[in-house]
């Protein structure tokens, strides 16, 4: 992607920037931009297509489906700097998300809204809480529409090294799962606010530019990374206890899917799956993904249907015997709610489909 290179030598931009180069090590700039790996991706979407969304985190594969419907839209961006990547995107519809953290870094999840909770691996998340991935984490991740999520990785020994240079003392971070810390207010708004200096700086500097601070941005970052988990509180055993339980029955649920999403459905069949009470299953479901256990098989059911329809090669298959393929045997109720769900009609997306 091309970037628009900052030429103006006067006015408030140009005083910042010149702030900002004096706190580089001048002695190392030259050592620092050989070894430096910078880079910069921002995506604009406009239609839901779960392959298109699966690397919205670098090195990891998230399979996300639709919780509402209406005309999705959503915002990816990706900055790699010397020795951490920032992923932060934001959809205008709420989304499920299922994957696991790199193999190789550690990775801190944030969700930035103050007015709807998302749900993260069991449990609520507000603006305050921060969610440590160890390397292959699981992370399963409802969205919050409208609000922007961060990812941000980072080798985990390098994390170690800035923790102790900033503070004094490793952090105590999970060697294997994910742990939910709490982070005083000030902290959380403090790196959301070095994070969208980060993107302000980006879109402002030449790439020449940018490698100059981008050492400088790094380390802001990572320091105030630092003090928020230095001051993080980890949640209580009995919290643990729960979000664990209630982890593991979300996790039955998407076995049970996965494994009958072609066959008809009964909310009984569930029930005896997952060993919950119906009424309890239906306020389960509710919870975390926002609908009933029938709509939440519809929409996964759909959501497979759209990624073949999305996929096909050109000339295989109708619109009829891939959503067959599926168990759908009334095509005009099909088409009506996959309408409602992604916004158009199963024809269209069949008929530009590459």
């Amino acid at each position: 992607m091309s970037r628009k290179a900052t030429t103006k030598n006067s006015g408030p931009g140009a005083v910042s920037f010149i702030l900002l180069l004096r706190d580089i090590n001048w002695m190392s700039i030259f050592r620092q931009e050989l070894r430096m790996k910078i880079f910069y991706q921002e995506r604009s979407i406009h239609s839901f297509d779960p392959d298109a969304l699966m690397d919205v985190v670098a090195n990891t594969g998230f399979d996300q489906r639709l919780l509402q419907g209406g005309m999705f839209a959503g915002t990816l961006t990706r900055i790699g700097l010397p020795h951490c990547r920032v992923d932060k995107g934001h959809y205008s519809l709420p989304c499920f998300a299922r994957g696991a953290a790199s193999a190789e870094w550690v990775m801190v999840g944030m969700t930035f809204t103050a007015e709807q909770t998302a749900w993260v691996n069991g449990r609520d998340a507000y603006f305050d809480d921060f969610q440590l991935y160890a390397e292959n984490a699981a992370v399963d991740y409802r969205t919050v529409a409208g609000a922007p999520w961060v990812a941000l990785q980072l080798p985990r020994d390098w994390l170690q090294m800035q923790a102790l240079r900033f503070s004094g003392r490793e952090i105590d971070y999970p060697a294997r799962g994910v742990t939910n810390v709490v982070v005083p207010r000030w902290a959380a708004l403090q790196l959301r606010r070095e994070l969208e200096t980060l993107l302000t700086w980006n879109s402002r500097l030449s790439w020449d530019q940018m490698s100059l601070v981008a050492g400088t941005l790094e380390d802001r970052i990572v320091q105030t990374l630092v003090d928020a988990l230095t001051a993080a509180t980890p949640d209580r055993p009995v919290m643990r206890r729960q979000t664990e339980r209630r982890k593991a029955l979300m996790e039955s649920v998407e076995h049970y899917l996965a494994d009958h999403l072609s066959e008809v459905i009964r909310l009984q069949d569930l029930v005896q799956h997952t060993g919950m009470e119906e009424r309890s299953l239906q306020r389960f479901c509710q919870e975390v993904y926002g609908m009933t256990p029938k709509q939440l098989f519809g929409v996964t059911r759909l959501t497979q249907i759209r990624r073949e329809l999305l996929r096909r090669e050109r000339g295989s298959g109708t619109v009829r015997s891939i959503a067959e393929k599926w168990g759908i045997r009334h095509q005009g109720r099909f088409a009506a709610r996959y309408e409602e769900l992604f916004g158009e009609k199963p024809s269209q997306t069949f008929q530009r489909s590459r």
